[in-house]
This record gives structure tokens, sequence and C-alpha cells, in this order.
């Protein structure tokens, strides 16, 4: 049953995993490309083809997707209103990232930088 077109309860952990595979791990797949390999933004066009319309990295559909998921989930009835299950969830994944791939890397580049002062300040 798709879960965005659904009229029925949308269980927590059913919801979740759909947030998880169709937003949360998308978006760090996104997050954690090399810089290089991103060759579309959301407002950038082909030199070569001018009429060609861009492509974006994360299609408004599939984003609005995830939202749908997200809306339903905290506008069920009692008590299935997952709006803090789901600010809770969101907040570890968020957490958890910022911890274990945004940190290290920031340790990295200042230990790599011939000027700290500087790249703390471009950070602030």
């Amino acid at each position: 049953e798709d879960l965005q077109t659904t009229t029925t309860v949308i269980e927590l952990e059913r919801g979740w995993s759909e947030i998880r595979e169709q937003g949360i791990d998308r978006l760090r797949g996104i997050l954690e490309q090399d810089v290089n390999d991103v060759t579309v933004t959301n407002n950038s066009r082909n030199a070569d083809s001018p009429s060609e319309k861009p492509k974006l990295i994360f299609p408004r559909d599939e984003a609005g997707k995830v939202y749908t998921i997200v809306y339903g989930m905290c506008h069920q009835p009692a008590p299935y209103d997952w709006s803090n299950e789901l600010f809770d969830r969101y907040r570890k994944e968020v957490e958890h990232y910022l911890s274990s791939t945004v940190a290290p890397g920031l340790t990295e580049s200042l230990a790599n930088t011939s000027n700290p002062v500087l790249f703390l300040n471009l950070l602030a």
C-alpha cells in the first residue's frame, strides 16, 4: 500500500522506515558525494542546452512524497499522532550524523590547515 495516498493509519515503524529510506538515507548519500560528482543543482542549466530543464539532486516529487508521509503521520487521530516520536528520531539522526561524519571531517580539516584561526572564522 502506498503511504502517500493511504487513508488508513500509518504505523510508526512502517512510516519511519519509508522516511529513512526515501528521505534521510537519500539526503545522507547526497551530502556524502564528492562535490565533483554533483553536476547539476537547483538553478543551474546545461550551458550547451539552455532550453533543457535542470535536473534536481533531490527531485521535488520525491521530497514531496517524504513530506506527505511525515505530514500524514503527524496529523493522525490520537493515539497515532507520531509528531513527538518523529521529532525525537529525526533529532537523533541529525545528532548522529553531526558527531560521526561532520565533526571528524572538521577536525581533519582543521588539522590540515595552515591557518586554524582563519579556518575557524570561516566556519563561524
